[in-house]
């Protein structure tokens, strides 16, 4: 199915307008809204948790990778 001159335009309107929405006068806009209910604080809550207990089981298995056990 091929464009139509129309449809190319029509494209390109909307992504003017999308770009006009994104760019302002003062550069990136940045009018985003983030809704904290009790789910997502617990999902952040529960990332943060796990980030931590992952990074620091992996560290002390690293390093146990790299030490002497001759002592």
């Amino acid at each position: 199915m091929a464009e139509t001159t129309q449809d190319k335009e029509q494209k390109k309107g909307l992504l003017k307008k999308y770009l006009d929405n994104t760019f302002g006068d003062e550069g990136l806009r940045t009018d985003v809204k983030i809704t904290l209910t009790n789910d997502t604080i617990f999902k952040f809550v529960a990332a943060v948790v796990g980030a931590t207990t992952l990074s620091t089981v992996a560290y002390y298995m690293i390093k146990s990778m790299f030490t002497s056990k001759s002592q």
